[in-house]
């Protein structure tokens, strides 16, 4: 019978979790495409994987800690829908989900005296309605990564990080939905090349100029 109890509540949570992940393939993907990669597409095929490699193994310690990781998630940008729409769909109350509504709004400080942030500039649209940011931040000097940040009306993308401080990097607007990136072909770039960026119903087209 123990066997059969345990059996019972790892396809509970496997189930649950697969719900979980629905949720977040409909809140999220569409949302931000860089070209034609869509990242919330692939983190949700990567967790029901990873749902389906637990379950077999009859790890529900591990399925368990994967459904509080997706409701902490939702917690941190204060998705107060995400505990009735679980209990709605599957039918099952569990404590996390109790949670949700005091916890959604908390915010997490973070205190770390050696990381490193600096602003270097920011340049705003044609129509003022979108924003450039270059900042330069790191958990130290030497290993600090320099970003362009688009901050839109209905949300934000990285368009392109590389390794280094005081780089020569320059950026401005062509048009309202055309950004120009002058870098140097030398930088060591950790971010995706990329020539569009969609965010919501807005499509950037980038311009990366290396010379």
């Amino acid at each position: 019978m123990p066997i059969a109890t345990n059996h019972t509540e790892i396809k509970r949570y496997k189930d649950i979790n697969l719900v979980a992940i629905d949720y977040l393939f409909q809140k999220t993907v569409g949302h931000f495409k860089w070209d034609d990669f869509d990242p919330a597409i692939r983190r949700c095929e990567k967790l029901k994987l990873k749902t389906e490699k637990l379950y077999l193994a009859k790890n529900l310690k591990g399925l368990e800690r994967l459904l509080r990781d997706i409701t902490r998630e939702r917690q941190l940008i204060g998705d107060l829908t995400f505990g009735s729409y679980m209990r709605e769909k599957t039918g099952y109350e569990i404590e996390v989900f109790e949670n949700l509504n005091k916890e959604a709004k908390q915010s997490i400080p973070i205190n770390n005296d050696n990381y490193y942030r600096r602003q270097c500039y920011e340049i705003y649209s044609p129509d003022l309605k979108h924003r450039l940011t270059v900042s330069e931040s790191g958990i130290s000097v030497n290993s600090v990564m320099t970003q362009i940040f688009l901050h839109s009306e209905k949300g934000g993308a990285s368009l392109y990080t590389a390794k280094g401080i005081n780089l020569d990097i320059n950026v401005h607007w062509r048009d309202n939905n055309c950004i120009v990136i002058e870098t140097r072909e030398i930088y060591e770039v950790v971010s995706r090349k990329i020539k569009r960026l969609q965010v919501f119903d807005n499509v950037f087209n980038i311009d990366l100029v290396e010379n």
